[in-house]
């Protein structure tokens, strides 16, 4: 697992608790999967069959749509 993760609050090591490291984490591992920034979270697009690839769950989804399109801007 931790082979995957990134070190998103620069302190050198990897720690999926700390917030910085596993959104960084959760980032890459969707983007190395297809997810592309800036480009719409609505049902039927690209992004969210990627986010159900990745978690079926559809409320975490959801969620994860709703922070993408906020980070996005």
């Amino acid at each position: 697992m931790l082979e995957h993760g990134r070190d998103g609050n620069g302190d050198g090591r990897v720690d999926l608790h700390e917030p910085d490291d596993a959104l960084t984490s959760t980032a890459q591992n969707l983007a190395q999967k297809g997810r592309r920034r800036f480009r719409p979270y609505d049902e039927g697009t690209a992004n969210v069959r990627i986010l159900n690839e990745w978690n079926a769950a559809t409320v975490l989804q959801g969620a994860i749509a709703c922070a993408a399109a906020r980070i996005d801007g």
